[in-house]
């Protein structure tokens, strides 16, 4: 053109305007998966599990004929030991607290909001080493700008036992709604 600008052939026009219409496509699909937030509560599947086992294991340990050969502090340290966590298991139970939230808007933890998308630089998870512990111990590291001080940050997040989504999940959801604000922001 005179100009000095680049014109598109018609068939490069049409294709252009396929790709942006398929980019559009996918991204409403993506919107769709995980709806308007992504949140991690407690899963009361297992808590109901664990609050039936230490109840179980609080009634036998009342049945138990045997408590004649038994220190009374250990019987006492017994009762303690079952019967806490099966109270503590049951409240859980009733409650449907969120936990985690990831959304359009950024990482909220305990309703507290973390970082929004713009200050957002990446997320991962690791398995923290803990002496004398048998079990998982998965922590979440958020690394986020403080856009007032200039500051980078990293929140660390302890990944609960009996959350009802895995880790890998709290990624891709984190990677999800990131990815989305990126490309809102293009269209």
């Amino acid at each position: 053109s005179a100009t000095g600008g680049r014109v598109l052939n018609p068939s490069l026009r049409k294709y252009s305007s396929l790709c942006e219409s398929i980019r559009k496509v996918i991204i409403m699909e993506e919107k769709d998966k995980y709806g308007e937030s992504f949140q991690v509560k407690e899963s009361k599947a297992m808590n109901i599990v664990l609050s039936i086992i230490f109840w179980i294991m609080f009634f036998s340990a009342i049945n138990y004929n045997e408590f004649s050969n038994l220190n009374p502090q250990t019987t006492t340290r017994l009762f303690y030991l079952t019967i806490i966590p099966a109270i503590l298991f049951s409240i859980k139970i009733g409650k449907n607290d969120v936990i985690m939230e990831v959304n359009k808007l950024g990482i909220f933890y305990n309703g507290a909001m973390i970082t929004t998308w713009p200050n957002f630089i990446s997320a991962r998870y690791s398995q923290e080493e803990k002496i004398a512990s048998i079990s998982d111990n998965f922590v979440l590291f958020i690394d986020y700008l403080n856009v007032e001080t200039g500051t980078e940050y990293i929140s660390k997040i302890a990944l609960g036992k009996t959350q009802n989504k895995s880790e890998e999940e709290i990624i891709a959801a984190i990677e999800h709604f990131h990815m989305l604000s990126q490309s809102v922001s293009s269209l």
